[in-house]
């Protein structure tokens, strides 16, 4: 059976109180910082324990501390392997304000050990690559991110990198030949951030969506959050 047989992608969810997502159960026993809604949390356990079956590719961009790896690992009855990309730069400027004393570390420190010691109970299920996308704020002895670095073919697509466009259309380059035409979910955690008032300049996820409107087209919002799916279509 293909990944995505057995979702029911006749009908989207749009900030619907009745999404299926809604008060799904998930793991309340993950003790890591981490900035998603408890809507967004629901989602990403209804995601891999209702809608995934059997083998697949799942990539995540942006995992910061790993609470969204964690999430993701977990299906019903399986675990999934989860490749999950960052340039683990710690940046004081927004990432202190989430985080307890103990978790900080000096500004354009790599967090990359941090990230394996929280997670090294997870490790066997994640395959952790240290890329970039666009030099920014102290990457720039990082790697570029390249094609060869993910797998053949991804099936789910975990987006928490950024809100420009400029950023978006990096990660869209290097992973839309990775891309299964009609299968492949986009999960953009950032997407509805373009909703913000007021609108803030960097919120410009909407600008990358409707520039590639004949390849996504979107299929699962939340009402709390900033969370939306979309289907690769070509």
């Amino acid at each position: 059976m293909k990944p995505w047989e057995s979702m029911r992608w006749g009908r989207s969810w749009i900030q619907s109180k009745d999404s299926p997502w809604i008060g799904f159960p998930h793991r309340s026993d993950i003790s890591l910082p981490e900035m998603l809604t408890d809507e967004e949390v629901s989602y990403l356990a209804w995601l891999t324990s209702e809608q995934i079956r059997g083998d697949f590719s799942l990539v995540e961009i942006g995992p910061w501390l790993g609470f969204s790896t964690r999430l993701l690992t977990y299906g019903k009855n399986q675990r999934f392997k989860v490749t999950t990309i960052d340039d683990f730069i710690w940046r004081k400027s927004w990432m202190d304000s989430y985080v307890n004393p103990e978790f900080r570390l000096d500004n354009g420190a790599s967090f990359l050990e941090q990230f394996k010691t929280l997670n090294s109970d997870y490790l066997e299920y994640i395959e952790i690559i240290e890329r970039r996308l666009n030099v920014y704020d102290g990457n720039e002895k990082i790697p570029q991110l390249q094609s060869f670095d993910l797998p053949d073919l991804i099936d789910v697509l975990f987006v928490d990198c950024g809100r420009t466009l400029e950023v978006n259309e990096t990660w869209w380059a290097i992973m839309e030949p990775k891309l299964i035409p009609n299968q492949t979910l986009v999960v953009m955690q950032d997407w509805r951030l373009w909703r913000e008032i007021p609108f803030k300049f960097y919120n410009q996820t909407l600008f990358f969506t409707e520039a590639h409107s004949e390849n996504l087209q979107l299929i699962h919002e939340v009402s709390d959050g900033g969370l939306a799916a979309f289907i690769y279509t070509k």
